[in-house]
């Protein structure tokens, strides 16, 4: 086995079964001789000549093994009477979806921003893009545990992170920009309103995409979460980045109302940075500057993340941990998992420093009408769907909410789904604190 890929195997039976990771043993072939410990059959997929290759990507529909989709091996259990095989490669299974491994084998399937599209994703495709099936696998291995005697811990309960990238926290008026839309406003809606002009003038409150005191005040309703804002640096791509904003004197007013609050400030990496990792520890020293703090959390704008190129440049950076993996385009679990999880490089097979965060819903993904086309009723559907999976098996829950049109009103659909969604787990987070 190489070296790298060594360690990231056993990093991934410790992720699953912690202190009982050397009582699962990853073999060849079946043992003629056995201890009391759960055996799991490699497949191909590590092997030179097959690594790296297509020949390496699962074709669908998959195999179930127990209700759970595996991606390479065969759904078969056999129970010996001191030990238990499984001939699904579930390490491999999982070592595919948390590396993003068919990302790094198919570099050139990407949308218009350079991002991997959810739907062209094999957890998509095979149908479980909702479900953490690497978390199912850990709980399945931990049940044969149980059975051959070993004491298994709760699934127990994992973080919840708000977070909320901060594109356009106002709009940057200019007197002719404030002209127009005082005018556009008069012949939409027959009335004047003279906002803009004192935007202009720094009274940034009265800007309706200044939504910042609402959303405190909704992510309160959940004191445990953590909560974190992403801030954009210098980095300007039009049309994809929108006008820097931190060098604004009015940026401190936010600055500190935010950080009163108890909140986290992030590293937003801007759309330009994305194209080019090269300008993220430039742009990540520009925030860290005028924020006034040590930054070590990050997320994509678009969520175009260039792996690995980008995660790289965030580990030399000193960033440690990452939030843009989810989707732009379906919500899920892109990682396979709904927990926190080091990043496996594939092309090495490297096991790094860097924290992986999973995005489970973004608000554009579901009200943005370019990705998914559903009715209100559709989207809360769907949303309490993929929560519900990962508060099932004490995942960590992470959703992405913009400033940007979030007014508190019974009409407004993106406020009305984040009000729901911190219901949904707020009343269900402690359903996950069961036994295997």
């Amino acid at each position: 086995m190489h070296s790298s890929e060594n360690s990231a195997v056993n990093y991934i039976v410790r992720f699953w079964c912690g202190e009982n990771a050397n009582r699962v043993k990853y073999v060849s072939a079946p043992p003629e001789k056995t201890e009391k410990a759960v055996y799991i059959l490699r497949s191909a997929f590590f092997d030179e000549g097959v690594y790296g290759t297509a020949d390496s990507i699962p074709s669908v529909p998959l195999k179930m093994l127990n209700g759970i989709p595996i991606l390479f091996g065969n759904p078969t259990v056999e129970f010996r009477r001191s030990c238990v095989v499984i001939q699904a490669d579930l390490i491999a299974s999982a070592y595919f979806l948390i590396s993003r491994y068919e990302e790094y084998i198919r570099p050139d399937t990407v949308d218009r921003y350079g991002r991997f599209p959810g739907r062209e994703s094999l957890p998509f495709k095979g149908g479980f893009v909702e479900r953490p099936v690497v978390d199912e696998y850990g709980i399945l291995i931990n049940r044969f545990l149980k059975q051959l005697g070993y004491p298994v811990e709760p699934v127990g309960k994992g973080e919840i992170y708000l977070t909320h990238d901060i594109d356009t926290p106002w709009k940057q008026f200019t007197f002719f920009s404030a002209c127009k839309r005082v005018a556009a406003d008069f012949f939409r809606n027959g009335k004047l309103k003279f906002y803009p002009f004192r935007v202009k003038k720094g009274d940034i409150e009265k800007d309706p995409l200044y939504t910042f005191p609402q959303l405190i005040r909704a992510d309160g309703k959940l004191p445990e979460a953590k909560v974190i804002y992403f801030i954009k640096g210098n980095g300007h791509k039009r049309p994809e980045d929108a006008k820097p904003y931190i060098n604004s004197p009015l940026f401190s007013k936010l600055l500190s109302l935010l950080l009163d609050s108890g909140a986290r400030v992030g590293y937003h990496i801007s759309y330009r940075a994305g194209c080019d990792p090269r300008l993220i520890p430039d742009e990540l020293a520009q925030v860290e500057k005028v924020c006034g703090v040590k930054i070590t959390q990050a997320r994509n704008h678009y969520l175009a993340s260039k792996r690995p190129a980008d995660f790289l440049a965030l580990l030399n950076a000193g960033v440690r941990e990452d939030f843009t993996m989810g989707y732009a385009d379906v919500p899920g679990f892109r990682l396979g998992t709904s927990k926190s999880i080091r990043w496996i490089n594939p092309q090495n097979r490297e096991l790094t420093d860097l924290l992986l965060h999973p995005l489970l819903i973004m608000d554009v993904t579901l009200t943005g009408g370019k990705y998914l086309r559903l009715d209100r009723n559709e989207m809360i559907k769907l949303g309490d769907t993929v929560l519900g999976n990962a508060l099932a098996v004490g995942g960590d829950i992470c959703l992405l909410w913009h400033n940007n049109d979030f007014q508190m009103s019974a009409g407004n659909l993106k406020w009305m789904l984040y009000a729901h969604f911190l219901t949904t787990v707020r009343e269900n987070s402690n359903a996950s604190d069961k036994k295997i």
